[in-house]
């Protein structure tokens, strides 16, 4: 997990925290820009505040520093955990942060208010650091499993897209000219219209149907948006998004889960919870208030993976379940049938 992540002058500087369970501590090594082979600057037991935010933390959670120097001619920055300190065995493919140098965002950025309500703060390098590497784990995963990049398996929608946290990265990827965007938020639609001029954006309705023909797009991505539904308006949404799909058309969408009530801090008992009831809806979200009366639409809501596989196969087959692919989410990735 990353908590800091800085580029200037030639220079990366990271900061955050890793698991090592099953391999010593001194044996983790970084990738950068997937070439660049080194061992942390400093690591050290992870306690304090890292404790504090998942108590249950076991005595292998490190907090470690990465400062180099680097003359990649790329627009991103990456940084990859090899925990054994090997190029191929033990690798973990979704562990990957990105960020993109600031000489390279030509757009402008949200301001605090616009970001809080797509990601719960105002911090403009969460923000960064979350869209940039959710854009680059799917686009990665894709290349990895189907031989095709987001660009090729376009046209693309990005459902749910907010302040374009995502998409402004997509673009970055060679999507610009497919890529679409809809949103229930008017306050970013209107953000995006104003400062995105080659991003076309669409204000959502609450409830289907969106306004584009059957078999519109071959890649769907919905980055937390069935994390806020309540069940019956998801499968309305899960109908919606088939219509919109080509035949074989992906639609990759995150959810969160048991190990994203571990990353919070959830006891062991809140994560028997989520496996035994399956789906938890546990409350309003005050990020976005877009109801009538006193029951808000937008909720906080968590689902177990086999909850997904006994409910979500009615018109899309399930392909995968990809922990923590959209940084702090699981994707969902399906296939129309």
């Amino acid at each position: 997990m990353v908590d800091d992540f800085h580029l200037s002058d030639g220079q990366i500087a990271v900061d955050g925290w890793f698991l090592s369970p099953f391999h010593p501590v001194a044996s983790a090594r970084f990738l950068v820009n997937s070439r660049h082979f080194l061992a942390p600057n400093s690591y050290h037991p992870a306690f304090g505040d890292v404790r504090a935010i998942v108590p249950d933390l076991p005595p292998s959670a490190y907090r470690f520093s990465v400062r180099f120097a680097y003359t990649d001619d790329t627009p991103f920055v990456s940084l990859e955990f090899l925990p054994s300190g090997y190029f191929d065995d033990d690798r973990i493919t979704n562990n990957g942060w990105w960020l993109l140098a600031s000489s390279q965002e030509d757009d402008p950025l949200p301001k605090g208010d616009n970001i809080y309500r797509v990601i719960g703060n105002r911090n403009a390098l969460h923000y960064r650091l979350g869209g940039a590497t959710v854009a680059n784990r799917i686009n990665s995963y894709l290349l990895r499993t189907y031989g095709k990049s987001v660009a090729e398996l376009g046209p693309v929608l990005d459902w749910g897209c907010g302040c374009a946290r995502v998409s402004r990265y997509l673009r970055k990827l060679g999507c610009e000219g497919s890529l679409h965007g809809v949103d229930v938020d008017p306050a970013n639609v209107d953000w995006c219209r104003q400062n995105l001029p080659w991003f076309p954006i669409r204000l959502s309705p609450l409830n289907p149907p969106l306004p584009f023909p059957d078999q519109s797009f071959g890649l769907i991505i919905g980055i937390s948006v069935f994390t806020h539904l309540r069940e019956d308006v998801q499968f309305a949404w899960l109908t919606e998004l088939a219509r919109l799909l080509r035949p074989g058309g992906l639609a990759m969408v995150s959810v969160m889960g048991a190990p994203q009530i571990a990353l919070q801090g959830g006891s062991s008992e809140a994560i028997r919870k989520i496996e035994h009831e399956k789906f938890i809806l546990e409350d309003n979200n005050d990020q976005l208030y877009l109801g009538d009366g006193s029951e808000n639409y937008y909720v906080n809501v968590y689902h177990s993976s086999q909850y997904i596989y006994e409910h979500w196969q009615n018109e899309m087959e399930i392909v995968d379940i990809v922990p923590f692919l959209a940084a702090h989410q699981n994707i969902v990735v399906l296939r129309k049938k």
